[in-house]
């Protein structure tokens, strides 16, 4: 009986966020996520010199413009190319967030490592089942540093992990920890159990190996204990890079109608 109340306990505040949403359509012509190829080990202190420029926080706001939440997101890509808006030139990056940070925005600030802000137009694709969300970003000053993300790495319990995200709005900060568990949950999907320390505004943070490749996206934690944090597998976010919604959605139009009884 006991083991059947912490299974329900554990399951319950992650399927309030991850239930009722169908898999994004196909979209081919998408940029695919990059596979990580490295094998040398990093120092904490070498990861985070290299990841952290890609890291961002997110500020998201109502109608109103009023501030509702925040958020942690990171770039995976990056168009080289300038755009230009009447006399204005500004650069498009492409930011992997949590669903549930930027679901009820109706607009998105963006502010880099570098104390740059950059503005979230569109939701490129969303998936509330897996929590993840594909932001396009709009900056004045081009960003350099792009995340790799590993699609193939299978992690296993008691793999060393760092994750580098906002909690309570303190930004670009480095926690470390291991994978206590592997979970499946809501269509076999494959989460991570980490006991590296998130807080809330840590959502959307990626997670790293000990090689300084993405292997996961923080979601969630369980507050009725102890280091009981969780991280959606990049194999999901894979499949999220490579696909479209029947329709992407601009920020200013407000809510997200995807996944939910209340949507």
């Amino acid at each position: 009986m006991k083991y059947l109340l912490l299974v329900n306990v554990l399951v319950s505040p992650l399927a309030f966020c991850l239930t009722l949403c169908a898999e994004p359509q196909v979209r081919p012509n998408f940029p695919p996520v990059t596979t990580a190829s490295a094998d040398k080990l990093l120092t904490p202190s070498q990861l985070y010199s290299k990841a952290s420029p890609a890291v961002v926080q997110l500020v998201i706001k109502n109608s109103r413009d009023r501030r509702i939440g925040g958020g942690t997101g990171f770039v995976i890509s990056v168009d080289a190319s300038p755009k230009k808006l009447t006399d204005t030139e500004y650069f498009e990056c492409q930011i992997v967030t949590c669903f549930h940070v930027i679901r009820a925005a109706a607009g998105i600030d963006v502010v880099f490592s570098d104390g740059t802000i950059g503005h979230a137009s569109t939701v490129l694709a969303e998936s509330p089942e897996s929590d993840l969300a594909l932001l396009m970003v709009s900056t004045a000053v081009p960003r350099k540093t792009v995340l790799s993300v590993s699609i193939s790495r299978d992690c296993q319990v008691g793999d060393k992990v760092f994750v580098i995200g906002n909690p309570q709005g303190l930004s670009n900060s480095l926690s470390e920890g291991l994978i206590s568990g592997l979970r499946e949950f809501w269509k076999r999907r494959l989460w991570y159990q980490i006991s590296a320390p998130i807080s809330p505004g840590s959502s959307g943070g990626p997670v790293f190996s000990d090689k300084g490749d993405v292997v996961g996206v923080v979601t969630s934690y369980l507050n009725s204990g102890q280091s009981l944090n969780f991280a959606i597998a990049s194999g999901q976010l894979n499949s999220l890079l490579i696909a479209k919604p029947k329709k992407e959605r601009f920020v200013y139009e407000g809510r997200s109608n995807k996944g939910f009884d209340d949507a």
